[in-house]
C-alpha cells in the first residue's frame, strides 16, 4: 500500500496553467486555486526522530470552488521503522478535508489575507501510534505580502483542536511561523520557513526550520525538494522531502 501511494503519484499531462503551490512548505499561501481548477500535490517525505526513521507519501486533491475559495482532500501512506522495538508499522494515513477562502488582497490592506479550516479524519491505526484515532480540528490564519516583483513575506497562525476521549489531558496545540520565498529565476524559487507549536494547556514550545526550493518544470508541473531539522523542544531530528504540484 505504502509503495503504491508513492509510485502513484507520477501521472503527467499539461494544461497550461501557472503553479508556485505550497509544497514544500507546511506554511500556507493565501492564494486559492483558480476557480474551476484543480491541483494535485503527491510526494515523498523522510523524517529522522531519535532512533525511528519515518516515511511517508502524502498526497492530496485540491479545487477552486469560487473565485477566491477552494476546496480540497488529503490522504496518502505512512511507514515507520522503530529500531526501538524491532518493528516495521505502516498503515494509511489520516484523512485530511480542508477549504480555504481568501479574504483581503494587498492593494487595499496592505497584506493578503485569508482563513483557511480542516477536519482531520482517523484512518491511521492508532494502536500502533500511526494516529491519534480521534478526529481533529483546525482554523488556520494566513497573511502574504509580496515585496517588489521576487520576493514574498509569508505568515500563518493557527489553532487545532486534538480529539481525545474523557482520560486524555487537552493536548489542543497553538501553531504559527514566518516563511519567504524570493523567485531567483522564471523558473527556480528558494524557500524557508520557521515552524513553532505551542500546546495551550502549558508546557515547551517546540519549533523547526525547513529550507527548500521549487523548480517550474512546466506551465503546469512544479518540482519541490527540502530539508529541515530541530529548532527547539520535541520536534524531529531530520526532515527530507520531495515532491511534485500539478495544475490543471
Amino acid at each position: 500500500m505504502f509503495r503504491q501511494g508513492f509510485t502513484a503519484m507520477l501521472g503527467a499531462m499539461l494544461l497550461a496553467m501557472p503553479v508556485w503551490a505550497g509544497r514544500p512548505l507546511e506554511t500556507d499561501d493565501s492564494d486559492p486555486v483558480e476557480q474551476g481548477h484543480f491541483e494535485v500535490e503527491a510526494g515523498f517525505a523522510y523524517e529522522r526522530d531519535g532512533h525511528d526513521n519515518h516515511y511517508e507519501a502524502p498526497m492530496g486533491l485540491t479545487f477552486g470552488l469560487l473565485p477566491r475559495m477552494e476546496i480540497g482532500v488529503g490522504f496518502g501512506g505512512v511507514m515507520e521503522q522503530r529500531e526501538s522495538d524491532s518493528r516495521n508499522v505502516e498503515s494509511f494515513s489520516d484523512i485530511e478535508l480542508g477549504g480555504k477562502l481568501k479574504l483581503l488582497d494587498q492593494d487595499t490592506a496592505w497584506f493578503d489575507q485569508a482563513v483557511a479550516a480542516s477536519v482531520n479524519l482517523p484512518l491511521a491505526d492508532d494502536e500502533d501510534d500511526l494516529g491519534s484515532g480521534y478526529v481533529d480540528y483546525d482554523v488556520s490564519w494566513i497573511a502574504q505580502r509580496t515585496l517588489g516583483e521576487k520576493t514574498a513575506l509569508l505568515f500563518n497562525l493557527g489553532y487545532t483542536w486534538v480529539g481525545e476521549d474523557d482520560a486524555d489531558e487537552d493536548t489542543d496545540v497553538l501553531h504559527y511561523g514566518p516563511a519567504v520565498t524570493y523567485d531567483l529565476t522564471d523558473k527556480l524559487q528558494p524557500v524557508a520557513e520557521l515552524l513553532f507549536e505551542t500546546p495551550v494547556e502549558g508546557g515547551k514550545t517546540a519549533a523547526g526550520f525547513n529550507v527548500g526550493v521549487r523548480y517550474m518544470l512546466t506551465d503546469a508541473v512544479t518540482l519541490d525538494a527540502a530539508i529541515g531539522g530541530h529548532v527547539a523542544g520535541d520536534w524531529p531530528d531530520l526532515l527530507v522531502t520531495t515532491g511534485l504540484t500539478w495544475g490543471f
